[in-house]
């Protein structure tokens, strides 16, 4: 991306990002127009999949390994996003990384709340395993709401029995969904993209009335969740902004 190309989008997300209070439809469109305005490397292919019945695509650089995978689930606040709208970040970690990369559709809230998202992750991923990807050779990344599905995605996969992957990346992860830290209110000003009253009511729609923290910590609720049952993970790199708060709570788990 150029620095005029850059300058554009921060400009677009400083007037404020995509209303994820708003009706689904409305949400993903908006979201999918922020998304568009980001260019796509003319080098990069591209190859619709399916990876255990969800829906992806593969995203390949130049010179990529192919004896290395990053899984990647989009942000979108858990009731938007889509992997083609995530085709120039998903490359360009495919390329900086030289794995191939596998972008997924995982099932979007409200019309699939928890656990749907975390369980097309866990489908995902064993359909790598099972065609001899070893474990040792994938990792899990995502952003915002993708970031969070890393961290309970990563949970359900070690709770399945499954072997766990090299390594998550969860890049400002949204862990929190009762947004309880004070980063919502002392980040306000530079990461105008996001409103906590949209993030309040797309948190709701991912949790699909569910009250407790859901399959053994895998649906965060506030302080616990992810946080509460995370051992025997490799790393979580992160970095944040409005979600600060919950990601430090999330890694004060492995320090």
């Amino acid at each position: 991306m150029s620095a005029e190309e850059l300058a554009t989008l921060t400009g677009m997300m400083s007037q404020g990002g995509p209303n994820l209070g708003a009706p689904p439809a409305q949400a993903r469109a908006e979201f999918e127009g922020l998304l568009a305005s980001v260019p796509v490397a003319p080098d990069l292919k591209f190859e619709a999949a399916q990876a255990g019945g969800v829906p992806a695509l593969w995203v390949d650089a130049p010179g990529v390994r192919q004896d290395r995978v990053l899984l990647y689930i989009h942000g979108g606040g858990y009731v938007s996003g889509s992997a083609k709208g995530y085709r120039p970040l998903v490359g360009e970690l495919g390329r900086a990384t030289k794995a191939r990369a596998l972008a997924i559709d995982y099932r979007l809230a409200p019309e699939d709340p928890f656990p749907a998202a975390v369980d097309d992750i866990v489908a995902s991923y064993k359909s790598l395993l099972d065609r001899g990807a070893p474990a040792k050779s994938v990792v899990l990344a995502g952003d915002s709401a993708g970031g969070g599905l890393v961290v309970t995605g990563m949970m359900a996969v070690r709770d399945s029995g499954l072997p766990l992957p090299a390594a998550g990346l969860s890049i400002s992860p949204w862990l929190d969904l009762e947004c309880s830290g004070a980063s919502m209110n002392t980040k306000a000003k530079s990461d105008l993209a996001l409103n906590r009253d949209s993030l309040l009511h797309a948190g709701r729609s991912y949790r699909g009335g569910i009250a407790d923290e859901g399959r053994g910590g895998q649906l965060s609720r506030s302080r616990a969740g992810p946080c509460a049952n995370a051992t025997n993970f490799p790393a979580f790199p992160a970095w944040t902004n409005r979600s600060r708060d919950g990601s430090s709570r999330h890694a004060q788990t492995y320090l």
